[in-house]
């Protein structure tokens, strides 16, 4: 599924980038026929630079946008991968018997605080799930934080 979407999101790219330098060609030519019309003195000066201001931003404007989507485009792509190794990790770690790395996982997916209003932290039946364990007797006390 990640693959397809990496060359969804290409496809996606190359069309965007594709339809800018469209564009950039196409101001290319309204500048160049702008400063033939001020050369042949049949623009004035005012009109000609206001023109020229305008189509220049245009321009500019395009090809950053175009050099920002290309840089950005496997942005979300690369943290969903990185995202989906954790949680493969996660399970590796949750079979293992070394409780430090529990430890670990659990502080960072839940933070620091493991009892939420009373309640025991969820990690703990994450990993009994996973190890296939009995969950233990219900606590009677209610706990304060």
């Amino acid at each position: 599924m990640l693959k397809k979407d990496k060359t969804k999101s290409a496809q996606s790219v190359s069309t965007f980038v594709r339809e800018n330098k469209e564009r950039i060609k196409v101001i290319n030519v309204k500048l160049q026929r702008l400063l033939g019309g001020y050369l042949e003195q049949g623009v004035e000066r005012e009109i000609y630079r206001q023109e020229k201001i305008k189509l220049l931003l245009e321009k500019k404007s395009l090809e950053e946008k175009t050099v920002r989507f290309e840089q950005k485009q496997n942005n979300w792509l690369e943290s969903m991968e990185r995202w989906i190794n954790y949680i493969q990790n996660l399970s590796k770690i949750a079979r293992d018997s070394k409780l430090l790395e529990k430890k670990i996982a659990a502080k960072e997916i839940f933070g620091s605080n493991f009892f939420w209003r009373a309640a025991p932290c969820a990690a703990s039946s994450f990993f009994r799930i996973r190890r296939r364990e009995a969950p233990p007797k219900q606590r009677t006390k209610n706990l304060k934080v």
